[in-house]
């Protein structure tokens, strides 16, 4: 097979790798809208904040309150994130359960 169907055969499993650990944000469809293409992953320890009604941003200062539809919860230990259109706007988090 030669021609651009081949090139982009070629290259549709390595755009369905792109998010590698945060596939499963993309994959489900409650969340999917969180994504483009590499723009989720486990937030840095100290980029993320509780404060009082919600969850802040340190660096931004953005501010992402509780009950809010973009957050939802971690499947692991994590505080995952999602960022763009704007790297520095998050987009959705995804919270470990308290007590965690």
């Amino acid at each position: 097979m030669r021609g651009p169907l081949a090139a982009l055969l070629l290259l549709a499993p390595i755009s369905a790798l792109a998010h590698g650990d945060a596939a499963w944000i993309r994959d489900n469809p409650k969340t999917a809208w969180c994504c483009n293409e590499k723009d989720c992953g486990i937030a840095p320890a100290d980029a993320i904040t509780r404060v009082d009604g919600g969850w802040q941003v340190i660096r931004t200062g953005q501010v992402i309150r509780d009950g809010d539809p973009s957050i939802y919860p971690s499947p692991d230990l994590h505080i995952w994130w999602c960022r763009w259109p704007d790297p520095n706007n998050v987009r959705c988090l995804f919270i470990p359960p308290a007590g965690s």
